[in-house]
């Protein structure tokens, strides 16, 4: 008695119409899936934007710059099919997802540890790493599968103009929170190697830093 009736069926058992079929149902269940799990991701930012009654202006780019690539993401898988937006915003997905020693140091920053500037120094310099490399690897991979647009889809013409924007953008905000997360560890080393920092120090340090730029930015206006 046969069993091959138990194994699933190739690719070539389907007629064209059936293969079509199939791949219609497949790209439906990858979108829906990746919809739902933007949203999630997208409610985190949306969320921070609404509820910080105060925020600066590379944090607020980054944000509305995430959320725009997102959108668009989502906007050509269920209108252009085209699949190589997903693994593309994996790697961005990933890249968003590399901040836990910063938090870490940020945590012991404000608990006054004396581990906080060791850690906020480790934490600038593997951020900028990371960052750096997953934008290499974001930029290889849309160089590879979106730039060509063999099908010459408007869709995918707008992103391949947008994208490349939208990742310089990012890269300069992270590396300003880099530049941030630095200064902070700085100062806290400053203080004292085996003293815990006064975070009411480093913050009138931070601002007055900015004030003074503002200041200088303001003079050469004039």
């Amino acid at each position: 008695m046969s069993l091959t009736f138990l194994l699933p069926p190739s690719i070539s058992d389907f007629t064209p119409e059936q293969l079509s079929e199939v791949l219609k149902l497949r790209n439906a269940t990858v979108s829906s899936t990746t919809c739902q799990n933007t949203l999630e991701v997208l409610n985190r930012y949306v969320f921070e934007l609404l509820y910080r009654p105060v925020m600066r202006l590379p944090l607020v780019m980054h944000h509305l710059t995430t959320i725009g690539l997102v959108i668009y993401g989502v906007y050509i898988l269920n209108n252009a099919g085209n699949l190589d937006i997903v693994p593309l915003g994996l790697i961005l997905l990933f890249q968003a997802s590399t901040e836990q020693s910063t938090f870490l140091g940020l945590l012991f920053y404000r608990l006054k540890h004396s581990w906080s500037s060791v850690t906020l120094f480790f934490a600038a310099v593997q951020v900028f790493i990371v960052k750096f490399a997953t934008l290499v690897w974001c930029y290889t991979f849309w160089g590879k599968h979106l730039l060509p647009n063999k099908e010459s889809n408007a869709i995918i013409t707008g992103f391949n103009v947008v994208f490349p924007i939208g990742g310089v953008i990012l890269f300069g905000t992270q590396l300003w929170s880099t530049y941030v997360v630095l200064k902070i560890a700085i100062k806290a080393r400053q203080l004292g190697t085996n003293k815990a920092p006064n975070v009411d120090l480093i913050d009138d340090h931070l601002e007055a830093s900015e004030n003074k730029l503002e200041n200088g930015s303001n003079s050469n206006k004039t």
